[in-house]
């Protein structure tokens, strides 16, 4: 079905929008004197149309160009022979249920005529009274996805969010060999929430395409790692990370989110994983089993930055140090929940292997005070701990831990120990009569803490503050909000110096 049996052939502003409104939600439109527009030549209109859809898919939808149609035959006449216009193609819920579904996206993209297409096709539905099942959307993606396979030759950037089984026996008709960004997701709404271990075949579908940029939830999916640089999981299975790890050499940027561990890893049997190139690492893991098994078989020599939570999994600070240990890396950025890790851990032994960091974040949920402030206290003062309870290896005489911090970010349950700021950006240092030399680098100090309705405001100390405001070169936000909520909350480096003196200050 062509899109000019959709549209009116009148060059009135009159149209007929039932079928459109059925398959695309088009909204009426009432069109105003436009006499200037016409005499413009053809390549001057058509550059305008292109500015007009690019410039306001958010305002008017994915189906814009069909707006431009529906004014009058010039204007469809240039639209319509205007091929960027019609290479984003964007299909979802509502549109995959229409009949005229697969004929309007086959001519949709037969427009686009050479260029790389950007093509977007979703079945997913939030709205509480979506009645269709998995069973009964399979077979429409299906039938969807077998027309845009005619033109996987021009897909530059490609996302789905479907079923997973719709993806099942299909093969591509040609190669998909500019395909840069890959997108799929298999997520679904059934109560069951039985999609989020998948029990169904690993499609092959994508097997000979290597793009560099990567996205995949709830999917097993082959693929030719080769190329990829960018990398995003969900619900990813050890082993299959084990493979990509392996089989992707220019892999940088890595985000795994609920890594588990579903079956036997074979792959430990082939000994250390080394991917040479990764930089940014941001895991989290769904299970217990999973941080012991990744990080004893992976090593990634490059690692900048790290980002490392467990999602109510219990983490273990030897998992996290044997994976530093034999990865022998430079850490630049560290982003850990202390509170995940086991009760009575403190973040000291992980001081030795962050000799080059410039930021870290820290967040803490534990309610309870225990030892979880030792390693604030440690890195102000470095005496604070006997010498066989530091961290090994033991520091160069003069330095103090983490000499390079630029970056402190801290959130979690009030109080903070506010008295170990001063010495987090000028230590005390055993060995060291330098002041200046064992002064950290620091440009940020931000504090965030939590508070329950009983909590009584975490002031500054007035002394701590005194040492605080003569570093200028420091910007130091520091806030206390009530717990669940991410925004706004009371300034405490203002309350603090506004509060009025108790009797004890006094004195």
């Amino acid at each position: 079905m062509e899109l000019e049996s959709v549209l009116s052939q009148s060059d009135g502003t009159s149209v007929d929008g039932t079928q459109i409104e059925q398959s695309f939600s088009i909204p009426s439109l009432s069109a105003d004197h436009v006499i200037p527009f016409d005499s413009l030549p053809f390549e001057i209109a058509s550059f305008i149309f292109e500015h007009y859809i690019y410039s306001s898919l958010s305002r008017q939808g994915p189906c814009a160009p069909l707006l431009l149609g529906k004014i009058c035959r010039k204007w469809r006449g240039i639209a319509w022979s205007t091929p960027s216009l019609w290479a984003r193609l964007s299909i979802y819920y509502q549109h995959i249920m229409s009949e005229m579904r697969a004929e309007l996206a086959k001519e949709w993209l037969s427009r686009s005529g050479t260029l790389p297409l950007v093509i977007e096709l979703s079945s997913f539905c939030d709205d509480d009274s979506c009645t269709c099942t998995w069973a009964s959307m399979t077979p429409k993606c299906e039938q969807m996805l077998e027309v845009l396979i005619q033109f996987s030759d021009r897909w530059h950037s490609l996302t789905l969010v479907l079923p997973p089984p719709s993806l099942e026996g299909l093969t591509l008709s040609c190669s998909a060999s500019i395909l840069y960004h890959l997108s799929l997701d298999g997520r679904w709404y059934d109560q069951s929430r039985d999609f989020r271990i998948p029990n169904y075949v690993r499609t092959s579908l994508f097997s000979s395409c290597s793009p560099r940029i990567v996205r995949m939830s709830y999917l097993n999916v082959d693929l030719d790692w080769t190329s990829v640089v960018d990398l995003t999981l969900e619900s990813v299975d050890v082993e299959d990370m084990l493979y990509v790890f392996r089989t992707a050499p220019n892999l940088f940027k890595c985000t795994l989110a609920d890594v588990c561990h579903r079956r036997f890893v074979t792959m430990m049997e082939e000994g250390l994983i080394t991917c040479p190139s990764v930089e940014s690492l941001d895991i989290s893991f769904a299970d217990g089993s999973s941080p012991g098994l990744f990080f004893s078989a992976v090593a990634l020599p490059a690692l900048k930055h790290l980002s490392y939570r467990g999602h109510e999994v219990l983490l273990y600070m030897d998992d996290l140090i044997l994976f530093l240990t034999q990865s022998f890396c430079t850490l630049k950025s560290l982003f850990v929940n202390q509170s995940e890790f086991e009760p009575d851990t403190s973040l000291i032994n992980l001081a030795p292997f962050l000799s080059a960091l410039t930021d870290l974040r820290i967040c803490d949920e534990r309610y309870y005070a225990g030892g979880r402030h030792t390693f604030y206290h440690l890195l102000a003062d470095t005496n604070c701990l006997p010498v066989h309870l530091r961290p090994v290896p033991f520091l160069a005489p003069g330095l103090p831990y983490l000499p390079c911090l630029e970056t402190f970010v801290w959130e979690g349950p009030a109080p903070y120990a506010w008295e170990t700021l001063p010495g987090l950006i000028q230590p005390v240092v055993a060995d060291s009569r330098d002041a200046a030399s064992r002064c950290r680098p620091l440009k940020a100090v931000k504090i965030t803490c939590i508070m329950d309705a009983t909590d009584n405001v975490p002031y500054i100390p007035r002394e701590s503050l005194r040492h605080l405001s003569g570093y200028r070169d420091v910007e130091f936000k520091f806030t206390a909000r009530s717990a669940g909520h991410d925004e706004g909350g009371l300034d405490l480096w203002t309350a603090s110096v506004e509060k009025p003196y108790s009797d004890e200050e006094e004195d």
